[in-house]
C-alpha cells in the first residue's frame, strides 16, 4: 500500500510540477504578446508620422508651385497693360480732335 501511496503522491507533485510550468508558459506568453503589442503600435504610429509628413511636404510643394504659377501669371498681365497703357500715352491727339472736343465741352454749358 505504501507504494500505491508513493505513487499517488508522485503523480501529484507531477500534476503540480506540469501546473506549474504551464502557468510559467502562460505568463512568458503573455509578456510576449504584451511586447509584441506594444512594437506593432509603435511601429503603426511611426508610420502614420511618417505619412503625415509626407502629406505636409506635399501640400507645401503644391502651394509653392501653384504660387510660382500664380506670380508668372500677375508678371504677364502686368507686362501687357504696361505696354498697353504705353501705347494710349503714345497716341496723339490731333488739333482738330481737340477742337471738336473743347467745342463740345462748350457747348454742353449754354
Amino acid at each position: 500500500m505504501e507504494e500505491n501511496d508513493a505513487s499517488f503522491m508522485k503523480t501529484i507533485e507531477d500534476v503540480k510540477s506540469a501546473e506549474q510550468k504551464a502557468e510559467e508558459l502562460r505568463e512568458d506568453a503573455r509578456q510576449n504578446a504584451e511586447k509584441i503589442s506594444l512594437s506593432a503600435k509603435k511601429k503603426a504610429e511611426d508610420i502614420r508620422l511618417e505619412g503625415e509628413k509626407k502629406a505636409l511636404e506635399l501640400k507645401e510643394k503644391q502651394i509653392s508651385e501653384g504660387k510660382k504659377a500664380t506670380e508668372k501669371e500677375v508678371k504677364k498681365i502686368l507686362s501687357s497693360a504696361e505696354k498697353k497703357a504705353e501705347q494710349i500715352k503714345g497716341k496723339k491727339v490731333n488739333s482738330k480732335g481737340i477742337s471738336n472736343l473743347m467745342d463740345n465741352f462748350l457747348k454742353s454749358f449754354q
